[in-house]
C-alpha cells in the first residue's frame, strides 16, 4: 500500500490556473512549477498534427531552459506518450540550444549529469521505455488534442490498449518533488471513458487540475472515486487526541500556528508547526497516539518515517505522552528551541541513518508526493574485530568497506550483511553516499548475493579496508 508523504507547504487553495497561449510563457511558469508538487499547464494554442504537439514541446524546453539557468541542481526527466512525441521534444530543445550558446552547455552538462557515478541528468523518454528512471522534476507532454479543424480522435495509442492503464502508472511514478503536466486537453475532452486508459488519463488530468488549482475537495473526490475502499484512509481523522490537542493550544498560546493531521493516508504529522506568516512548515511534530502504537512495525515508526520527512524539509520532533504529562515545560522548551533553530538531541537516535530510498515516488493528494515504503532496513553494528579479506568469509552479521582510488575517482563501497538482509552504502570517498537494501528469502541466498558483489567490487580494483 502506498502512503503519502506530508508536505511541508500548506495547501493554498484558489491558486490561479496555468494558461498558456504562447510557448514563451515557459519561462515564467516556472516559479509556479517550483510552487506546487503538481501543476498543470494547459496549452490554449496545442495542436495535434501528425502524432506530435510541437507548441507543447516547445513550451516545455523553455520550462527546461529556466530550470537548468536556476542551478537549483534538481534532476529533470522528460515523458511523452509516443515516440514521435519523444523526437518533437529532443528537437525543440536542440533548436532552442542553436539560438542560444549558454543554455547549450548548460543542456550538455545536464546531459551526462553523474553524481557518485551514477547517471542522474536530463533523459528524454517516452511511455514504452521510461520504467526505472525517476528524477526530481518530471515534465510530461501529453501531446494529444484537437488537428486545425478542431477534431479530436479518441485514439491515445497504447494507452487504448489492454493494460494501458498500467503503463500511465508507469509515468505517473517517476516524479520525485515536482510533476509538471503540459496538456493541450483537459479531462472532459476525452470522452470514450469506457476504455480503462483512457479512463485512467482523464482521472489523473481532472485531479493534477484540481491541485495545480488547490481545489483540495475536488482531487480528494478524484481519489475516493477511483478507490472507494481508499476513503477511509484519505479522510481527516475525526477522533482527537488529549495530549495532540493540549500540546497544540500550548504552541498557539506561545504564538505559533499549528495544523493537526497534516497528510492524507497513515502517514501523517499529528502537528505542523509554522509562524502566522509563512506558508511553509517549521516543524513536524509525532505524538505516540494510539494509532502511533497501531504500526507494529518499529522500523517504520522509529526509522523511517522520521527520515522520510526530513529527506523531504521536515524538522521533525517526538513527543511522548509521559513525557508531556511528567513535564509539559520541557517539551515545550525543546520544540520552541527546535522552532527557533537550535541543535536539541533526538528522542530517539537510529545507530544508523539511510541516505535514499530507492523505491520510486508518485504523485499523491493535494500538495503531497506518494512514496511506496521500501524494503525493512537493517541497522548493522560494526564487528568488534576487522573481518578477514577473503571474500568467502562473510558472517551472518558483519560490515566490509571497500575503496577505490584511481585517476580521478576515489569511491567507497561498504555491505553490512545480517541474516536474510544486507544493505550496501557507496558514494565518493568522505561523502556520507547513498545507501540501498535488499532482503532475500533466507540467510544463505543474502550470503551468496553479498560474496557475488564483493567478488566483483575486487575484480574492479577496489581494496578492503578495515571498519572501525
Amino acid at each position: 500500500m502506498l502512503d503519502t508523504i506530508p508536505d511541508r507547504q500548506r495547501a493554498i487553495a484558489d491558486r490561479p490556473e496555468l494558461i498558456v497561449t504562447e510557448n514563451e510563457q515557459g519561462a515564467g511558469n516556472v516559479d509556479a512549477l517550483f510552487a506546487r508538487s503538481i501543476s498543470f499547464h494547459f496549452m490554449e494554442n496545442g495542436l495535434y498534427e501528425e502524432r506530435r504537439n510541437t507548441n507543447e514541446a516547445a513550451y516545455i524546453a523553455q520550462l527546461v531552459r529556466n530550470i537548468l539557468q536556476r542551478d537549483t541542481k534538481l534532476s529533470i526527466g522528460l515523458v511523452a506518450f509516443s515516440e514521435a512525441q519523444q523526437g518533437e521534444l529532443e528537437s525543440a530543445l536542440s533548436q532552442l540550444a542553436e539560438d542560444d550558446a549558454t543554455f547549450a552547455a548548460l543542456l550538455e552538462a545536464e546531459y551526462v549529469r553523474e553524481e557518485n557515478d551514477v547517471f542522474c541528468g536530463l533523459f528524454v523518454k517516452n511511455l514504452e521505455n521510461v520504467q526505472g528512471d525517476e528524477r526530481d522534476i518530471i515534465i510530461m507532454s501529453v501531446c494529444y488534442g484537437h488537428d486545425t479543424n478542431g477534431r479530436m480522435l479518441m485514439n491515445f495509442g497504447p494507452i487504448n490498449q489492454r493494460g494501458g492503464e498500467k503503463r500511465l502508472n508507469v509515468i505517473f511514478s517517476r516524479a520525485k518533488h515536482h510533476m509538471a503536466i503540459v496538456s493541450s486537453i483537459r479531462h472532459q475532452d476525452i470522452t470514450n471513458d469506457y476504455n480503462d486508459g483512457a479512463n485512467s488519463l482523464k482521472n489523473f488530468l481532472h485531479y493534477a487540475e484540481a491541485v495545480s488549482k488547490g481545489d483540495e475537495g475536488t482531487a480528494r473526490r478524484v481519489l475516493e472515486n477511483l478507490n472507494p475502499l481508499s476513503r477511509k484512509a484519505l479522510a481527516p481523522l475525526s477522533k482527537g487526541d488529549a495530549v495532540v490537542e493540549k500540546l497544540a493550544a500550548a504552541l498557539r498560546e506561545r504564538g505559533y500556528a499549528v495544523d493537526l493531521n497534516v497528510g492524507q493516508s497513515k502517514f501523517r504529522c499529528d502537528l505542523a508547526v509554522r509562524s502566522n506568516s509563512d506558508c511553509l512548515y517549521q516543524l513536524g511534530i509525532l505524538v505516540d497516539t494510539d494509532g502511533h502504537y497501531a504500526n507494529p512495525n518499529l522500523l517504520d515508526r522509529y526509522l523511517m518515517q522520521p527520515f522520510i520527512l526530513r529527506a523531504f524539509g521536515w524538522r521533525f520532533a517526538l513527543v511522548l505522552t509521559k513525557d508531556w504529562y511528567h513535564s509539559p515545560n520541557d517539551v515545550l522548551g525543546r520544540i520552541e528551541k527546535m522552532l527557533l533553530g537550535q541543535e536539541v538531541p533526538d528522542e530517539i537516535t537510529p545507530d544508523e541513518e539511510p541516505e535514499k530510498i530507492s523505491d520510486p515516488i508518485v504523485p499523491s493528494p493535494p500538495n503531497e508526493m506518494l512514496v511506496t515504503p521500501s524494503e525493512p532496513l537493517v541497522k548493522s553494528r560494526p564487528p568488534s574485530a576487522p573481518e578477514p579479506t577473503t571474500a568467502s568469509s562473510e558472517g551472518p552479521s558483519s560490515v566490509r568497506l571497500f575503496e577505490f582510488v584511481g585517476g580521478s575517482s576515489q569511491k567507497f563501497w561498504e555491505i553490512s550483511l545480517s541474516g536474510n538482509s544486507f544493505t550496501v552504502r557507496f558514494g565518493r570517498i568522505g561523502t556520507a553516499g547513498q545507501s540501498q537494501a535488499k532482503t532475500f528469502a533466507d540467510d544463505s541466498k543474502a550470503k551468496q548475493e553479498a560474496t557475488h558483489l564483493i567478488n566483483e567490487k575486487l575484480k574492479k580494483g577496489y581494496i578492503e579496508k578495515s571498519v572501525r
